[in-house]
């Protein structure tokens, strides 16, 4: 982990940050994954930050499947101007829509709302968030393998992944579709763009048991 930051799961409290950080870091110009110029509209309404906890709290509280964990990046210590306990990075982990996993294994995980605050963004919170969600898709899901979505035009983000272990499955999901079903709101600012379906393969040995 990151020593800059303590991972934890998010909860209801945590909205208004989610909210603000990830609109920042996707449709804001200071950090390097923005989408300014090719997406437009807001990435995550408060609303979906407010109902995405809300369920999370609610499957930690009564025991049932969790259909998603979003976890959040902390300050351990000052960093970038920022305060100790600042809320500085986000990742979402849950099952896969684009299902790679033979018919008789686990669904694949899959990785969203990646989002690190700008002032902090040299400190490999981005990574740590990665790796913690791959994690979070073992346990809670039990799933042996990741997918997650990067737009076509991103070659910088694409190679980002691949470094990281991540390889091209050869599949695309058209982008304008999706985009607009994430918020009423969004909409593709770009022409001829796709989602590239990225996949990698977990190890068997850090495979473990789904804990719902």
């Amino acid at each position: 982990m990151c020593a800059d930051v303590t991972i934890r799961r998010a909860v209801p409290a945590d909205a208004a940050r989610l909210h603000e950080l990830v609109n920042n870091s996707y449709r804001g110009s200071g950090n390097w994954t923005h989408e300014q110029d090719l997406v437009g509209g807001p990435r995550l309404t408060l609303q979906q930050a407010q109902q995405l906890l809300a369920a999370q709290h609610s499957a930690e509280s009564s025991e049932h499947a969790h259909a998603s964990v979003v976890l959040v990046a902390v300050l351990a210590a000052p960093a970038g101007g920022l305060e100790t306990g600042t809320l500085v990075g986000c990742i979402e982990a849950t099952t896969s829509d684009t299902n790679l996993a033979a018919p008789d294994e686990p669904p694949d995980g899959y990785l969203g709302l990646l989002a690190v605050d700008s002032r902090v963004g040299s400190l490999g919170i981005g990574r740590a968030l990665v790796c913690e969600g791959e994690a979070t898709c073992q346990s809670v899901f039990g799933s042996r393998a990741i997918v997650l979505y990067v737009l076509s035009v991103r070659h910088d983000i694409q190679q980002w992944y691949l470094r990281r272990g991540y390889c091209l499955s050869g599949l695309s999901v058209p982008a304008a579709p999706l985009i607009s079903s994430i918020s009423p709101d969004s909409r593709l600012l770009v022409d001829h763009a796709e989602f590239l379906v990225l996949r990698r393969a977990l190890a068997d040995k850090d495979a473990a048991p789904a804990q719902h």
